[in-house]
């Protein structure tokens, strides 16, 4: 294999990929942080071609120095000991000329923290890059802070770069009056030695085989999977005290019992985060990734979001969270229940007319990470009920969209305007044409009528967390029930209108009958009105009665469903109505003015 490192970097690779197995163990060692960050001023410390570009922030930095201060873990180093060339050291803002070393250590696994390390100790306020990695340490709350003007003097922010040595910790102590505060002063050299003489563990590679170390770190880097936030989340926040559920899985099993269906654990985790005061758009704050600091919130949220579910269900009129179309409005109404647990009547159609018009305006979909944090800062931070009502509409808007969802869109309700259509026909209240054609019950269809295995064992309907139950499943993919007016004979002959919503009954059918056989007997039996709760109006009627066509009898029913979805919006849109708050609210607000 041929290299070339004159410029201080790992060679490209000419030999085939496949390494042979290390000739001797990985040596584990341990080095106090004083001694990485000297070896990375001398340039002992190397970083090779391929290492990633630095991705840590302000809160990451931070959040090293505190477990530093801690003692907590913070992951061992793998290096690779190797002769390095003389040349430029460039360690993220750090750079030193260096000499030529044969015992170099390259780093493999840890740039991030050795960074961090190296900028936050060695920077002086003169030089590039300090303002950046600023990093200070208060000596009244014992917690590390970001930068700051403010903190930049004063006997009670320490700057971190005075701790590398103990001759300068004890000149600042010094400098700003601390002999006289024992107290204050005995930290500043507890929080320096904990810097210091932490000790990382390393693991270091020798080997001459370059091919080994590209290997070691893409399996470093790659293997395995991360956590997602919410399992983090968790982790952190969830069964602390053992009273409450172990687990955002409980929680969600715990609220499924109100049978309107399985919230997602985003939903749990950004309800918990707003009532919190946090924005869930961004990384949690340092303060509250420690374990424990939001678990009030996340048991808080258990309530609002029970008042959320049943408000969705009873004035919303979504008939299941599987059919809402966007996942905004719930973490919106949680924090507003929460600040405000028994909303006015008024207040409660006022937020009706707010989630249809946010859901028809496409203004809930959430794409702009503006319009959610100014709708969660209006839950959070308005003064009275009533104003944070009046401001949410006002976010929402209240011009009327130029189209609305029609049914002649296709089953499949990825899409959150097929959602809207589906709501739509079930709020005619569709009767079952199983139960009807067996026996005469009128028995409105349900989210459970839609499958073909309605009878099993209810635990048959629960499901895994954050997975669709059964029921819910059917709803989202449209797959078993829903059977088709409009067959067509060949795939030839499929086209809009057949793949359309328009051409699909919501119910269950009696077994063995097919759609046009139902549809000729209710017809004989002048069941008009149960005709008219699956959408089939009087021209409707009439192309049955006079066996049209089915494509003109599907063309019909499209229409008559998208003048129901109109009337259905508009009633709970309420477009041109007024959007003032009650008068004896109106009149609080003027008599708290003259008082």
């Amino acid at each position: 294999m041929r290299t070339n490192t004159s410029r201080g970097q790992l060679p490209s690779l000419e030999a085939p990929p496949v390494a042979d197995p290390l000739e001797r163990r990985p040596e584990a060692r341990s080095y106090r942080v004083r001694d990485l960050v000297q070896f990375v001023d001398e340039g002992k410390i190397r970083l090779p071609s391929f290492q990633r570009r630095l991705c840590w922030g302000p809160t990451d930095r931070q959040l090293l120095f505190d477990s530093l201060y801690r003692g907590y873990p913070i992951g061992t180093l793998l290096l690779w000991e190797h002769p390095a060339p003389a040349g430029q050291l460039v360690l993220g803002p750090v750079t030193r000329r260096v000499l030529e070393l044969q015992d170099a250590l390259w780093v493999i696994d840890g740039q991030q923290r050795l960074s961090t390390l190296s900028a936050c100790l060695l920077l002086r306020p003169d030089q590039p890059g300090y303002e950046d990695h600023a990093l200070f340490f208060d000596l009244e709350k014992r917690e590390v802070v970001g930068p700051s003007r403010s903190r930049t003097a004063g006997p009670r922010w320490l700057p971190v770069h005075r701790t590398l040595s103990q001759p300068d910790l004890s000149t600042w102590v010094m400098e700003n009056g601390l002999a006289g505060d024992p107290v204050r002063a005995a930290l500043a050299f507890k929080f320096g030695d904990a810097l210091r003489d932490y000790a990382l563990p390393a693991v270091i590679v020798k080997t001459h085989d370059e091919r080994i170390l590209r290997q070691v770190f893409e399996r470093t880097n790659t293997a395995g999977k991360r956590l997602r936030a919410n399992e983090v989340f968790e982790a952190l926040n969830v069964g602390i005290s053992g009273e409450r559920p172990v687990s955002i899985a409980s929680f969600i099993d715990e609220l499924a019992q109100l049978g309107y269906g399985r919230l997602e654990e985003k939903h749990v985790r950004y309800s918990a985060l707003v009532i919190a005061n946090q924005d869930p758009t961004t990384p949690t704050p340092a303060k509250d990734r420690r374990p424990g600091a939001l678990t009030g919130a996340v048991e808080g949220a258990m309530e609002p979001l029970r008042k959320t579910l049943a408000f969705l269900a009873a004035d919303a009129e979504i008939p299941t969270l599987a059919l809402l179309p966007y996942s905004l409005p719930v973490s919106a109404l949680a924090s507003l229940f929460e600040r405000f647990p028994a909303i006015s009547e008024r207040n409660r159609q006022l937020l009706v007319r707010w989630v249809w018009r946010g859901i028809l305006s496409g203004y809930l979909r959430g794409s702009s990470v503006g319009d959610v944090r100014a709708l969660h800062r209006v839950t959070r931070r308005t003064e009275s009920e009533s104003q944070a009502v009046q401001e949410m509409l006002a976010l929402a808007g209240s011009d009327r969209p130029a189209t609305l969802p029609t049914s002649l869109e296709p089953l499949n309700f990825a899409r959150a305007t097929r959602k809207v259509v589906l709501t739509a026909m079930m709020a005619q209240e569709p009767i079952n044409l199983a139960l009807y054609l067996a026996d005469g019950t009128r028995a409105i269809v349900s989210a459970s009528d839609l499958t073909d295995d309605g009878e099993r064992d209810e635990s048959a309907r629960r499901s895994t967390a954050g997975r669709p139950t059964r029921q819910e499943h059917v709803l989202l993919t449209g797959l078993k029930a829903q059977p088709m007016i409009l067959r067509p004979r060949s795939a030839a002959e499929s086209g809009p209108l057949t793949a359309a919503i328009a051409n699909r009954l919501m119910t269950p059918l009696p077994d063995g009958m097919d759609v046009e056989s139902v549809l000729r007997l209710l017809i004989d039996a002048g069941a008009h009105d149960v005709l008219a709760s699956h959408g089939f109006d009087e021209t409707c009627i009439s192309r049955l009665r006079e066996r049209a066509p089915t494509e003109q009898l599907v063309s019909a029913r499209r229409e008559a469903l998208d003048d129901r979805i109109r009337v259905f919006t508009e009633r709970l849109a309420r477009w041109d109505a007024g959007d003032r708050p009650a008068i004896e609210e109106i009149f609080d607000e003027v008599d708290g003015d003259v008082a």
